[in-house]
């Protein structure tokens, strides 16, 4: 019966994929400020490099890994 649950629903499996533009502009200040809570981690528990976490934007049903995300919060750092 998933087949037919696959049919009638319009649920997108999350997915590594490129991310559109429209997505990047507003994931930017989401982006930028988990790559600086991060920061704030490491030097809280003393760890030598940051935990590097996922981001899944639900919306897009898109996986951001932590290169893509330190690119896109670049953004929000040219645009502030």
């Amino acid at each position: 019966m998933g087949w037919l649950d696959r049919l009638f629903t319009r649920r997108r499996l999350p997915r590594f994929a490129d991310v559109s533009d429209g997505t990047r502009l507003r994931l930017a200040g989401a982006c930028q400020e988990l790559g600086e809570d991060e920061d704030r981690v490491a030097a809280r528990l003393g760890l030598a490099s940051p935990p590097r976490l996922l981001l899944v934007d639900e919306e897009t049903a898109v996986i951001i890994l932590p290169e893509q995300r330190e690119e896109i919060a670049g953004l929000a750092k040219r645009r502030s």
